[in-house]
């Protein structure tokens, strides 16, 4: 294994995109040289536990990561990387709950004004993050004068650094995050449907399903929640490798069948929705039902396409 590369992947992983590739071009340059020295003093190559021990004293990639940017907050510089690292995820969660809950009041409403919903929507996300921006420095700046560098990172050793693949192989958390909402809101629009919230389901938006739609249900809120779970794993490990890809194409392959399955079924779908004080029935005919879900399959096989370009790079 390649514990210069794997330890030069994590301290980038903390570093803004600007410094990633001369910081990382310099850190290796270093190490190379350090463990080119130590072999010539020994008259052999280096082991792994030897390399490992020059990693170990070199410090923990974020501490490494710290040296190279100047931090001017209220967080001390060693835990400034770390910092950033965990106020992304605070503003991701964030993200994620006032999405779908949005997305579920929105549905549960009487009449949908995508505008104010939207409006609606930045509001809420502006307050959360402004609340969680003020807790999240707060508590690390208590950290970083309660406890010691040292006490932080005491315990790292390299062997346990995640193996973070290329650096273009990287998920987009916006991206995940984003797909996981829509997910919530699907599921959420089904639960709205079969399990209204207050009032005559009838003074609402709803949807009305054939039996034979129906009956697909419980299969669809597997694929969706087998969706949602594989979404937080790319979440918590944001790059893509061959592994991940295959487990992508297994979803998409459940999915696909659920698609064919649901393309052979007539009239499938009615929305009853308010218009003008009247409750407006639109019934979607066969042609309708099946170019919706064909444009959906179009989409599938688009991503799966560029994940096989994915794959084929992940391989080399």
């Amino acid at each position: 294994m390649n514990w210069i590369n794997r330890y030069v992947n994590n301290v980038k992983s903390y570093l803004p995109k600007s410094l990633k590739d001369d910081v990382g071009n310099e850190l290796e340059s270093s190490l190379q040289d350090q463990i080119d020295d130590k072999a010539e003093q020994l008259q052999r190559e280096l082991n792994e536990q030897e390399i490992q021990q020059i990693l170990l004293e070199r410090g923990h990639p974020i501490v490494v990561a710290s040296s190279y940017q100047s931090a001017k907050t209220l967080v001390t510089p060693e835990l400034f990387p770390l910092y950033k690292v965990v106020l992304k995820w605070v503003f991701l969660l964030l993200f994620v709950v006032k999405g779908t809950q949005t997305l579920s009041g929105a549905f549960s409403q009487e009449h949908i004004n995508v505008f104010s919903t939207a409006l609606h929507f930045i509001g809420n996300i502006f307050e959360s993050c402004l609340y969680g921006f003020a807790w999240t420095t707060l508590a690390f700046y208590l950290i970083g004068n309660a406890v010691t560098t040292k006490q932080v990172y005491a315990k790292w050793h390299p062997s346990k650094l995640p193996n973070i693949p290329a650096p273009n192989q990287q998920i987009g958390l916006f991206d995940a995050a984003f797909e996981m909402v829509c997910l919530f809101g699907f599921i959420a629009v089904m639960n709205n449907y079969f399990m209204p919230i207050t009032g005559e389901p009838a003074a609402r938006y709803s949807i009305h399903m054939s039996d034979a739609l129906y009956a697909l249900v419980p299969w669809i809120s597997a694929v969706v929640s087998l969706s949602i779970v594989f979404c937080f794993y790319k979440m918590l490990s944001p790059y893509w490798t061959r592994g991940k890809i295959i487990i992508d194409w297994a979803i998409y392959a459940a999915q696909f069948a659920m698609l064919a399955v649901m393309y052979q079924l007539p009239q499938s779908l009615t929305l009853i929705y308010p218009l003008h004080g009247e409750q407006t029935t639109l019934q979607l005919s066969q042609h309708q039902w099946q170019t919706f879900l064909s444009a959906t399959a179009l989409v599938f096989m688009i991503d799966i396409g560029f994940k096989v370009k994915r794959f084929i790079e992940l391989g080399r």
